[in-house]
């Protein structure tokens, strides 16, 4: 962590009006090791450098939707997506937002819009399948974890898309094996598990607190 912040720093020594470097030092530097209020300005000044970024846009809501400030979050991506209408993650990350205020449906729907500008991400059916679940529609979501599972003999599949699924059947244990799974592959998804807040089930879990302790997030 110590190592990556340094270069993002340097950098922006070397070139301080680069927007992308703030963008991610904000994003997924400070706001996954809980640094709010610097990754707020990170991304206030990517903002000012580059005021019509659709994915510097994106940054500044989704640290909204990971404080919680899911209004906040869900007007920021609203306006991404009137805007710039072929942004799928717009769509996307306001599904996740709609999931976390428990409007299944529309975060299907918005779900669905992504999926039909990216194609079949892994990450994208993953958080269908949560939402599936978390409506009340595990039969679906296995289904999705059937269709992930094939998809790995074709494509990377991360770990952690199988463990959002899990994790929306309530299927702890199963979910913890893929993210230790996640932590042995080295997968980049698994660093928001810090501050995600679709990981809040298994925050009292010892096996979530080790995987917290060897991603250096605590001591």
């Amino acid at each position: 962590w110590q190592e990556a912040r340094g270069l993002y720093q340097r950098a922006i020594e070397l070139n301080p009006g680069y927007a992308t470097a703030h963008h991610w030092l904000g994003v997924d530097w400070c706001a996954l090791n809980g640094r709010s209020e610097e990754a707020a300005a990170h991304l206030e000044t990517a903002l000012q450098l580059d005021p019509l970024s659709s994915i510097i846009r994106e940054g500044k809501a989704y640290l909204h939707f990971l404080e919680g400030r899911q209004e906040e979050a869900v007007r920021g991506y609203t306006e991404i997506i009137q805007d710039d209408p072929t942004f799928y993650k717009g769509y996307t990350s306001l599904g996740r937002a709609y999931a976390q205020e428990g409007k299944y449906l529309d975060a299907i729907c918005m779900l669905e819009k992504g999926r039909a500008l990216a194609g079949d991400v892994p990450n994208i059916l993953a958080a269908m399948g949560q939402v599936y679940a978390l409506g009340g529609e595990p039969g679906r979501a296995r289904e999705v974890l059937g269709k992930l599972e094939r998809m790995r003999a074709q494509c990377h599949v991360p770990s952690t898309a199988f463990a959002v699924v899990h994790l929306g059947l309530g299927e702890s244990d199963r979910a913890l094996d893929w993210l230790e799974n996640a932590y042995r592959q080295r997968e980049s998804p698994l660093t928001s598990i810090k501050v995600h807040p679709i990981y809040n089930p298994l925050r009292g879990h010892p096996r979530f607190q080790d995987l917290l302790r060897k991603l250096r997030f605590v001591g």
